[in-house]
């Protein structure tokens, strides 16, 4: 169980950095990472027709995206996870790009 709040915990923080960057970007050069990253959010976004065309956008679509993923992935240990995850990046220090989407996303599921 440790493991997995631990492998959750470095995909958050790892999601987070990736967003930061992505945030940073122009929307083709934005593209080009997560498709690096992570193709299937790209295939499920055209697939779609609801590719968002701003960066900011672009960065919130898939931040919510992969939440949902990561958090079906760890659903078992999500909840020390992400309490685990908070704590880390409070220690750290900088934007919380997944706190803040996670929030949102949070309440979508708890409806």
């Amino acid at each position: 169980m440790e493991n997995e709040i631990s492998k959750a915990v470095t995909e958050l923080t790892e999601l987070n950095e990736l967003l930061i960057e992505i945030s940073r970007k122009p929307t083709k050069d934005a593209i080009d990472i997560i498709t690096q990253n992570n193709p299937d959010y790209i295939e499920d976004a055209r697939a779609t027709g609801e590719m968002p065309e701003e960066p900011t956008g672009l960065m919130m679509d898939y931040g919510i995206w992969s939440l949902f993923h990561l958090h079906s992935i760890y659903e078992a240990v999500w909840d020390k996870a992400i309490k685990a995850y908070y704590e880390a990046a409070s220690i750290q220090g900088g934007p919380k790009m997944v706190e803040a989407i996670w929030t949102h996303v949070e309440m979508v599921i708890k409806g």
